[in-house]
């Protein structure tokens, strides 16, 4: 296992024009310090030693080595007495051609309540020199050449080197003390200053989530650097271990190997199984490899831009994205904060989470079986698809490959149907509170976050007139 070789941080705010904070940025919780470090080292790459097997079963070798220097954006609790000893490492994601903390925005109130401790890695190379996105043809101008003042010192050999630039920050993020040649006015301390790391989880989100994949399957087995992994919405394929797409080389759809002795989390919306086909890569739940499938979701939706701007949250906010229909706004946020605690439990030495139904599927193309309303049939169950007033779909009415094909969308039930289904406003908050315990008795749903979800239900009754 290779170890960095050099820390240095926190970085100043006064140099350049401070630190370029990924979006979407959830605020930081109460009591929470944030700080940026740039870590050094020399990468290996890693050659596969046979076949990229579709089972994940892969084996990898050190292939060459190149020298790097990242950054990580650290958050954490300011006191050690309010630090559970879990630190969330996420590869943030570099779809939009530069770094989005996608993890983060959906988690950060569950981070914070808990008293976990967050670091977000530039991991692939376009976030320091740049490029496009897979989802935007316009080049953005990566970390170096944004804020040369603060960032110049920065080097990304290729995303060949992704997964042990991963794995390195992984090992800082658990080490006491910094790496020789530690430097700047925090020389001398670890990463969390006087935090004692007890578990460190990784975690990443749709495009990240399919480099997890990837790492998991190849890389994990040789370093063994992570506690647990959370595969957030992840597709059926991967990338090979040169960082790319091929499919000469890796299967479409890869599962994630079941030999492992971490556990594993995989969290997939509608959309995941549909438009990013995850559905062909679908694993039967494995003494360390669980998925929670959830109804009523999408790949992103209006929680996401809803922290992002900073706004109320609303199946409106699309509008941002130029969406001329109203965006998903189901249970992601809720569900995914249940997943963490549970997969942190887990890693710990507690139960594996609850074993989820999945969401049922019709083939050719596939497609989500759905209720008379247009809820998703199967998959995690929550109030607001099992007590509807809105139907919440991973289905999009834009058919392009856009971004506006993975916020799915949010269509309101017209009150006649309304109250065929509910006597009153307050048989239909009985009936969403009923539900709401139920999911929170079966472990996908947080009583704090039931809670939260029962209030915004009753504030939204009131506009449907159903009678006392």
């Amino acid at each position: 296992m290779r170890i960095p070789g050099a820390l240095e941080g926190p970085i100043l705010d006064g140099r350049g024009a401070g630190m370029s904070n990924p979006q979407p940025r959830a605020p930081l919780p109460d009591g929470y310090l944030e700080e940026e470090f740039f870590l050094s080292g020399d990468a290996a790459s890693y050659a596969l030693v046979g076949e990229a097997k579709p089972n994940g079963v892969w084996n990898a070798e050190e292939f060459d080595e190149e020298p790097y220097t990242t950054r990580l954006i650290v958050r954490r609790p300011s006191s050690a007495a309010e630090f559970s000893g879990v630190v969330l490492v996420e590869w943030l994601n570099a779809t939009a051609g530069t770094d989005s903390s996608t993890d983060w925005a959906y988690l950060a109130e569950e981070i914070g309540r808990s008293g976990h401790a967050y670091v977000g890695v530039t991991v692939q190379s376009i976030g320091i020199t740049g490029g496009a996105g897979l989802l935007d043809d316009n080049a953005n101008d990566g970390l170096v050449a944004s804020d040369f003042e603060r960032y110049g010192s920065l080097v990304h050999p290729g995303d060949a080197y992704s997964f042990d630039i991963y794995a390195q920050a992984g090992v800082a993020v658990a080490s006491l003390t910094t790496p020789a040649g530690g430097t700047g006015n925090a020389a001398g301390a670890a990463l969390l200053g006087d935090l004692s790391p007890a578990s460190v989880v990784a975690m990443g989100e749709s495009q990240s989530a399919y480099f997890l994949t990837t790492y998991i399957n190849a890389v994990h087995p040789v370093v063994g650097v992570y506690d647990g992994f959370l595969v957030h919405s992840r597709g059926g394929g991967a990338p090979s271990l040169d960082g790319v797409f091929d499919l000469d080389s890796v299967p479409g759809s890869v599962a994630i190997r079941k030999d492992l002795a971490e556990p594993v989390l995989i969290f997939e919306t509608e959309s995941d199984l549909t438009i990013l086909d995850y559905v062909t890569a679908r694993q039967s739940d494995s003494e360390k490899v669980h998925t929670w499938e959830v109804a009523g979701t999408a790949h992103a939706d209006a929680y996401l831009i809803s922290v992002a701007s900073g706004l109320p949250r609303d199946p409106g906010l699309g509008a941002f994205l130029d969406c001329d229909f109203p965006i998903n706004d189901g249970p992601q946020h809720e569900v995914l904060q249940a997943a963490v605690r549970s997969l942190v439990e887990w890693v710990g030495g507690g139960p594996a989470p609850p074993k989820a139904p999945r969401l049922e599927t019709s083939p050719y193309p596939t497609s989500i079986k759905r209720d008379d309303f247009g809820n998703a049939l199967g998959g995690i169950r929550t109030p607001v698809v099992d007590v509807p007033i809105a139907v919440y779909s991973g289905d999009s009415t834009d058919r392009s490959t856009g971004t506006c094909s993975l916020f799915g969308s949010t269509a309101e039930i017209d009150g006649e149907t309304l109250a065929t289904l509910y006597d009153s406003d307050a048989d239909y908050v009985n009936q969403f509170t009923e539900s709401a315990m139920a999911a929170v008795d079966s472990g996908f749903l947080l009583a704090e976050d039931a809670t939260a979800m029962i209030a915004r239900a009753t504030a939204a009754i009131t506009t449907l007139n159903l009678g006392p």
